[in-house]
Formats: structure tokens, C-alpha cells, sequence
């Protein structure tokens, strides 16, 4: 081929640049969905991440407590008694 590729150098290149945007375009987040996370974490007051999944009209939340008192400080305030 011209340049000194071969068609397999070529194919190979090709499917790497659509895997990398194929992967790129899973990871991009909707800008509601962004809001969203940066309101819950401000309100929280801990790291909140909510997911859309692919295929379902659903979505999952998760958070991140950096310590124990910070979880107890969160259920605290949603009046919920753990112990």
C-alpha cells in the first residue's frame, strides 16, 4: 500500500480509532445527568454519582463516604437511625 502500510496495519488502525471512539462516547455523560451528580454531591455533602443505564429506562445512584462519621453525618440528617 501507498506509504508502507500494509492492509492489515491499515484494517488494524482503523479498528483502533473506532474502538477509541466507540469508548469515548460510552463515558460522555448527558449534561442533565451531570447536573445532577454535582447537585446530590453538593447537597449530600459526599461524592454522588447517578448512572442511565444503556438499555433500560432506569437509572443507579451510588455514593462515596470518605469516612465513617461522614455516613453517620448523612443519615443524620435524613433522620434515619442506623444502631
Amino acid at each position: 500500500m501507498k506509504n508502507g502500510w500494509s492492509v492489515r496495519e491499515v484494517s488494524g488502525a482503523a479498528k483502533w480509532c473506532t474502538g477509541r471512539l466507540k469508548n469515548a462516547a460510552a463515558k460522555a455523560v448527558h449534561p442533565d445527568i451531570r447536573r445532577l451528580n454535582e447537585t446530590l454531591t453538593e447537597t449530600l455533602g459526599v461524592n454522588a454519582e447517578v448512572k442511565k443505564r444503556q438499555r433500560a429506562q432506569s437509572a443507579e445512584s451510588s455514593s462515596t463516604f470518605d469516612t465513617p462519621e461522614t455516613l453517620d453525618a448523612l443519615l443524620q440528617r435524613l433522620g434515619v437511625e442506623f444502631r
